[in-house]
């Protein structure tokens, strides 16, 4: 069955010339007396120069909008967000178990612990205790700042 060009030409919103002329460009051949092409070339030419109309077109154009700012959203609510988690997955710790006596430094701790000593600080700021890498820390509260990488601490007995 073959489809008019004067037809395709109102539902593309063209004219039967610019028809003819993409037709001639892509070599297609069609019925130069009664101005007419095959149902097949006739899809294709609607695929090749067809537009939306104006009503699919804003729709388009608002379903692309809210993807991109949902995309958006979404990229704001992780920034940061995998990179610390990575950051807190990369501490290797030495030992499970750790025996220190009455008082340890931060830097004695991290070495000891194999953590690092400015992952030994934020937690120490976490607990609201301030604190740099020389200070001496007590027994309780090296424990809980251990007990934050499931590091295991006791008290080594001091002989009077």
């Amino acid at each position: 069955m073959s489809v008019s060009l004067k037809d395709l030409a109102e539902k593309l919103n063209s004219s039967v010339e610019e028809l003819t002329t993409k037709l001639q460009e892509l070599d297609f051949s069609y019925d130069e007396e009664n101005l007419e092409v095959e149902d097949d070339l006739a899809e294709l030419l609607e695929d090749e120069l067809g537009q939306k109309t104006g009503a699919d077109a804003a729709v388009a154009a608002v379903e692309m909008q809210l993807e991109r700012e949902i995309v958006k959203k979404q990229r704001k609510k992780m920034a940061g967000k995998h990179e610390s988690k990575a950051k807190e997955k990369n501490v290797q710790i030495k030992v499970d178990k750790l025996e220190i006596g009455e008082v340890i430094s931060v830097k004695e701790l991290a070495e000891k612990t194999g953590v690092n000593a400015a992952k030994i600080i934020g937690e120490l700021m976490k607990s609201g205790i301030i604190a740099n890498i020389n200070q001496q820390l007590d027994f309780d509260t090296a424990l809980l700042v251990a007990g934050e990488f499931g590091i295991d601490l006791k008290k080594t007995k001091t002989e009077s």
